[in-house]
């Protein structure tokens, strides 16, 4: 009888070697720019990533189309091209992935480059999936690339080499995990698009526009999603805390003015009312999510 595995082996999201090219030299740059160019006038839209050294420096800068994935190594090339700077900042070219904007931080503080057009894909995940929201998750918080990836994909993405030295010599393994998250990123998008309400969501719900790096605040980003936050206990705990600041204001005056009648019932009787009416709103949504 054979047997039968109750946990088979995961199958990790790869990359196909003919489908990776590593720019290393500054000759290589605008062959590759050519290509990502090339690919915008069929779709704007790219998985992206950075692997930075430990002392910030931005090492790699990772771009994936349908078909193909870039790693620029940076320490190699010697300087940060200019046509790659310009790639990143322009707007109408989105650079996808997952902390889109902790990544052009670090780009700006590191090499004082700009990266517009950043796809936040978690905040689509959380549009599709809102059981964040019931746990009082914010909109905005991230969810794990490798998280996405076998949502999504129903893959595994291979993060152990996350915490390896990306300032010294790199390895081709180090140079395919890098390439893994980008292509891992537009995979997630494209799957995601198949989705009709994710297909047709607003852009100002996950891409921001530009980055105001003095106040740290993404342009052209709201802060929530409308639904997400309506499924969301945060604002009903809120208005929790103020009814229970009115019932003992209430109370605390009864007791302070005395008398045989309720004092708050005879002389503010409309704020009774509300706070009767509201107290009994919250006991029946507390009852209906219990």
């Amino acid at each position: 009888m054979p047997m039968t595995l109750l946990n088979p082996a995961p199958t990790f999201l790869s990359v196909a070697d003919d489908a990776l090219t590593v720019v290393s030299h500054l000759d290589g740059v605008a062959n590759a720019l050519g290509h990502l160019n090339d690919a915008a006038q069929a779709s704007r839209f790219f998985g992206f990533d950075i692997e930075h050294a430990s002392d910030h420096r931005v090492r790699l800068v990772q771009l994936a189309t349908p078909l193909h994935v870039y790693v620029f190594d940076l320490f190699a090339i010697g300087e940060f091209p200019a046509a790659l700077q310009d790639f990143l900042k322009d707007a109408n070219l989105v650079k996808m992935g997952v902390d889109t904007y902790g990544d052009a931080r670090i780009l700006y503080r590191s090499n004082a480059v700009t990266l517009r057009g950043g796809g936040e894909l978690s905040r689509l995940h959380r549009i599709h999936d809102m059981s964040g929201a019931l746990a009082n998750v914010p909109f905005k918080q991230n969810v794990a690339l490798a998280t996405l990836t076998s949502v999504w994909l129903d893959l595994e993405l291979d993060k152990s080499l996350q915490n390896s030295d990306w300032g010294s010599q790199l390895t081709i393994n180090q140079y395919r995990y890098a390439a893994l998250d980008a292509v891992a990123g537009f995979k997630i998008y494209q799957a995601m698009m198949l989705v009709p309400q994710l297909a047709t969501v607003r852009a100002s719900y996950w891409i921001f526009e530009d980055i105001d790096h003095f106040t740290n605040t993404r342009l052209g980003l709201r802060d929530d999603h409308p639904a997400y936050a309506a499924k969301s206990p945060q604002l009903v705990n809120v208005v929790t805390g103020h009814i229970n600041r009115l019932e003992y204001v209430l109370s605390s005056a009864d007791l302070e003015m005395g008398g045989s009648q309720s004092w708050s019932s005879i002389n503010v009787p409309a704020t009774v009312a509300f706070y009767q009416a509201v107290s009994s709103a919250l006991a029946t949504y507390r009852s209906n999510i219990a």
